[in-house]
């Protein structure tokens, strides 16, 4: 048996056992924040444990502690469990970021601001909130707050198809992502609105239904959807050939991009094609582009890694290769236009 290792910093103590790898954190006032290391490419955090880290399978934290501090436990590979006492109020922006092990936790019911906690959390099943919290609730697992937005998706919740709960309005910014379970997801008749990345990059979802009342669909959203469908009677969305227009055809809101077509022909009509809308498409090789095309959004072929020629009917009036990464990622693309051929 190695023992206990006993560390401190200002008002936070703590003990490492070695044998069961166990952190216990005690103390009173605020956590010890980590250090940050301004690297040429990036941010590094320390913790105050960090000699310890690469062992922690568990966390417990006594009452007394009234936060947890920015990036605590990021990188906590082993992290398989944390017990947070009702005195913490405060949970700080990437605490469990990176944190591969951890399958569940319950947030006490004091803590009020709990959104980007969780980054690349992969083996998340559950997030619960002991109530009553005045700003959080859980339904099944998954994270909402009071305002009835849908703040975060497990991204190793097991379902296959989710329905989200009727009530709910929005979805927030990175709500779903890289959740490898989902198939179908379904948004509840009186949702109003989706904030921009929200469901961004959920893998093998293949069906999502846009109810009649969602008429914001933000940006950069459904970047790995099969299928659109639209509910009779939305006044702004509509399904064209599998590709989700506005109801005035006149933008191209996002591509069904794990469609095994190798060529796609955008409609004449369509002035705009949106941010976003082509992103990472699996097949297309060869894309027209129609002489009513006025404005191309930003990244909005960007990493389609097989397209290999855009055919534009006309010069619009951009350089696509300098303008907002547009084909960022393409590879070897040739831009072709009518007049040219």
């Amino acid at each position: 048996m190695i023992g206990l290792t006993h560390g401190i910093q200002g008002n936070t103590e703590w003990d490492f056992d070695w044998d069961s790898g166990t952190l216990t954190i005690f103390g009173y006032g605020e956590m010890a924040e980590c250090t940050e290391y301004d690297l040429p490419d990036r941010l590094m955090y320390t913790s105050p444990w960090d000699l310890t880290t690469p062992l922690i399978r568990k966390v417990v934290i006594e009452d007394g502690i009234t936060s947890i501090s920015n990036e605590a436990f990021s990188n906590h590979y082993l992290l398989e469990s944390i017990e947070i006492p009702d005195s913490v109020k405060v949970i700080g922006r990437g605490a469990f970021r990176n944190c591969t092990s951890l399958r569940s936790i319950t947030i006490p019911p004091g803590v009020t601001d709990i959104e980007y906690c969780f980054p690349r959390c992969f083996f998340l099943e559950e997030i619960n909130v002991r109530q009553p919290n005045p700003e959080y609730y859980s339904v099944d697992g998954v994270l909402f707050n009071k305002d009835r937005e849908l703040v975060l998706y497990p991204e190793n919740k097991r379902d296959e198809r989710y329905e989200v709960p009727e009530g709910t309005v929005t979805i927030k910014t990175s709500a779903f992502s890289n959740n490898r379970c989902l198939r179908e997801l379904v948004l509840p008749e009186g949702m109003e609105r989706l904030e921009d990345d929200s469901i961004l990059g959920p893998e093998y979802v293949e069906t999502l239904y846009i109810p009649a009342s969602l008429t914001d669909l933000g940006e950069y959203n459904f970047l790995a959807t099969k299928e659109f469908r639209v509910a009779e009677g939305n006044p702004m969305f509509e399904v064209r050939d599998g590709a989700l227009f506005t109801k005035d055809g006149k933008t191209l809101v996002s591509y069904p991009v794990h469609s095994e077509a190798t060529c796609y022909e955008v409609p004449e009509g369509v002035e705009e094609i949106a941010p976003g809308a082509f992103f990472a498409a699996t097949h297309l090789k060869r894309v027209t582009l129609p002489g009513s095309l006025r404005e191309i959004g930003r990244s909005a072929f960007a990493e389609c890694l097989r397209l290999e020629i855009v055919r534009f009917d006309h010069d619009i009036g951009l350089n696509p290769f300098e303008k907002e990464g547009i084909f960022e990622g393409c590879g070897e693309l040739k831009i072709i236009y009518a007049d040219e051929e």
